[in-house]
């Protein structure tokens, strides 16, 4: 007689229910971002690009007519980059980080660029460096990258996603987190993803405890990020 399994524990309708609108400042977010959407992330989120700078970028998602329209949803992020010019100084970055932060909204900044994210997929970050550097690391690891190319497949590849979050952590903790503009280099986006991903890895362990490993495997569609 074939052996007996239990049947799949079903998902929280909490967790379906869950809606989040992400705000991020150029093209190379949206599109990584995207992927977390069209892969089987259980939380239901928008993205919105608006093309603006950092600090105008967190003044636009604390107005109150933001604030309204964001109303339907069960949180806010912010995914900028540092983006130092005249324009965005220290003291107006990290006045318009902690004014955010007051508003209820989570900010996923980065350091000096939102890459470094995508740079410590595959390698330790121990000192800033220009962008130009960054995008030229990439390139070695990722030939031919552009900032508008979708390299998710790329990042997800030989637990590279899990080693990001590590070495993210590392560098969160080894600066002053209460001056996230002189926090170089840095980067938050870890937070996003993690928390994008927790039903499914809550929904793994359940799975793990109730089925063979090879039937978890093929039941989740984001199962590169988890292993």
């Amino acid at each position: 007689m074939p052996k007996k399994y239990k049947t799949l524990p079903k998902r929280d309708s909490r967790e379906e229910r869950k809606r989040f609108v992400i705000f991020v400042d150029g093209k190379t977010e949206a599109i990584y971002l995207g992927n977390f959407k069209s892969r089987g992330s259980s939380i239901c989120f928008d993205i919105r690009c608006n093309g603006i700078t950092t600090s105008s970028l967190l003044q636009y998602a604390c107005k109150p007519q933001r604030k309204k329209e964001c109303k339907g949803y069960d949180k806010v992020w912010v995914v900028c980059d540092r983006d130092k010019d005249q324009n965005n100084s220290d003291d107006i970055f990290n006045q318009s980080y902690v004014r955010a932060e007051n508003n209820g909204i989570e900010v996923a900044y980065s350091n000096d660029a939102f890459e470094l994210w995508f740079l410590l997929h595959f390698e330790d970050v121990y000192s800033s460096m220009p962008r130009s550097d960054i995008s030229e690391k990439l390139k070695k690891h990722i030939p031919g990258y552009n900032k508008a190319q979708n390299i998710y497949e790329d990042l997800t590849k030989e637990n590279r996603y899990n080693d990001a979050v590590k070495r993210a952590k590392k560098l969160m903790e080894s600066v002053d987190s209460k001056n996230p503009a002189g926090a170089n280099p840095s980067t938050k986006v870890y937070l996003l993803t993690e928390e994008l991903l927790s039903p499914l890895k809550r929904i793994r362990s359940k799975l793990t405890d109730t089925v063979p490993s090879r039937m978890c495997t093929e039941s989740l569609s984001l199962r590169d990020q988890l292993s």
